[in-house]
């Protein structure tokens, strides 16, 4: 029996987290930031952390007014 090579592993990773980030692409919004940290325990994936951050601009303090 042979060691998987490298590339075989990332493959097989990948494929695991592939329909977590089409997932999350899903529901991305046009401007934003994607964020997915995968938990790995002894080469299996075990846990996903996904988030997405939308960021907006805030109008420059002079154009405000006052609540």
């Amino acid at each position: 029996m042979t060691a998987p090579t490298l590339t075989s592993e990332a493959a097989r990773l990948f494929d695991m987290l592939a329909p977590e980030l089409k997932k999350l692409c899903a529901n991305a919004s046009p401007h934003c930031d994607l964020r997915m940290i995968a938990t790995l325990h002894e080469g299996e994936v075990t846990m996903v952390s996904l988030g997405i951050d939308t960021k907006r601009k805030l109008a420059p303090r002079a154009d405000r007014g006052r609540a």
